[in-house]
C-alpha cells in the first residue's frame, strides 16, 4: 500500500511539472509572437506608404532646355532700346516689337523637318531682329501652308522668361511668326502677341519680306 502512495505521488509530481513548462513554452510563445508584432506591422506600413513609382510618367523638358541643350551662340545677343518696356513680343503700329532680352540660341529647319543649330554672328542676328521689326504685319492667314523651313530663336526675356520664337516660311516670301512659352506639361505653350493699339491678339503674325527669304536661305547654307 505503501508502494502505491508512492507511486501516485510521483506520478502526480510528474504531471504538475510538466503542466507548467507547458504554460512557460506557451507564454513565451505568446510573448515572442508580440515582440515581432510592431516590426511586421512597421514592415506592412513601409509597403503601404511606398510610392509606386511604375506607373509615372517622366516631365518632357521645356523647349527652351531642349534647344539650348542642343547649341548656344558664342555671342549673345543683347536686344535693347526704346519701347521694349514689356515682357513679350507685341505689335505697335502694324508692326512687330520685341521685348528686352537676349537672344541665347539659333536653330533652323529644313524641308525634311531636321532641326539645325547654326551659330550665326551677333551682326548677322541683330540685322535679322531688324528686318522683322522693320516689315508691316498682319493677322496670320490660316490657308497658308508651311513649307517646313523655319528660323527658330530662344530668347530670354527681362525678367529671365525663355520663348521660343519660330519664323515660319510658307511660301512666296511670306512667312509666319509664332511665339510660345516654357510650359513643362505642354512642352511649349502658344504666346498670344498682343496688338497695343488695340485688344487684338493674334496666335501668328504674318510678314512678307524679301529680305528674310534672303537671310533664311543663307542661314540655310551654313
Amino acid at each position: 500500500m505503501k508502494a502505491t502512495k508512492v507511486i501516485a505521488l510521483a506520478a502526480f509530481s510528474l504531471l504538475v511539472f510538466t503542466g507548467c513548462g507547458s504554460n512557460k513554452n506557451q507564454n513565451s510563445t505568446t510573448q515572442a509572437g508580440e515582440a515581432a508584432s510592431p516590426a511586421a506591422t512597421q514592415n506592412n506600413q513601409d509597403t503601404a506608404n511606398t510610392p509606386d513609382t511604375t506607373n509615372q510618367t517622366s516631365q518632357k523638358s521645356v523647349a527652351s532646355e531642349h534647344y539650348l541643350s542642343l547649341g548656344t551662340l558664342k555671342e549673345e545677343v543683347v536686344v535693347e532700346g526704346e519701347n521694349r518696356d514689356r515682357d513679350e513680343v507685341e505689335v505697335s503700329n502694324g508692326k512687330l516689337v520685341f521685348p528686352r532680352g537676349t537672344i541665347r540660341s539659333v536653330f533652323v529647319k529644313d524641308a525634311d523637318g531636321k532641326e539645325r543649330f547654326t551659330d550665326v554672328s551677333k551682326k548677322k542676328v541683330n540685322n535679322l531682329i531688324s528686318v522683322l521689326e522693320r516689315e508691316e504685319c498682319t493677322s496670320a492667314v490660316s490657308t497658308q501652308q508651311n513649307n517646313g523651313k523655319e528660323i527658330i530663336l530662344v530668347y530670354q526675356t527681362g525678367d529671365d522668361d525663355n520663348h521660343t520664337i519660330y519664323i515660319q516660311s510658307v511660301g512666296n516670301d511670306n512667312y509666319l511668326l509664332r511665339v510660345k512659352e516654357d510650359d513643362r506639361d505642354e512642352f511649349a505653350e502658344p504666346e498670344d502677341i498682343s496688338d497695343r493699339d488695340s485688344t487684338r491678339e493674334y496666335d501668328a503674325v504674318q510678314i512678307h519680306s524679301k529680305e528674310l527669304t534672303t537671310i533664311m536661305n543663307q542661314w540655310m547654307k551654313k
